[in-house]
């Protein structure tokens, strides 16, 4: 493993730190899905975030089999989805009165 992480390039790196940080936002954004889903008693929303979840986790699954190769490609994917979530949690949870 070592071997492995030492054979990284440096845009790999970049890499790595630009996905944990997609994830992490992502990872904040469910919170507020789940927070909601506690106070709003709707069962919908904690469900909706199981689901986004599995939505999130569907692309880096497909590359870890093989059916995408690109890790840039799979990052991409990843942003647009978070910005797209980040729009939805903002348009259902953010209403003005």
């Amino acid at each position: 493993m070592l071997k492995t992480i030492q054979s990284l390039s440096v845009w790999q790196i970049y890499l790595l730190g630009f996905e944990r940080i997609l994830a992490l936002g992502f990872q904040l954004l469910l919170t507020v899905w789940v927070y909601q889903a506690v106070r709003q008693k709707k069962w919908i929303y904690l469900l909706a975030a199981y689901g986004l979840h599995a939505f999130f986790d569907l692309v880096p699954s497909l590359a870890q089999v093989g059916w995408i190769t690109s890790p840039v490609l799979v990052e991409v994917v990843l942003a647009l989805e978070l910005v797209l979530v980040a729009y939805g949690t903002k348009a259902i949870f953010c209403k003005k009165s």
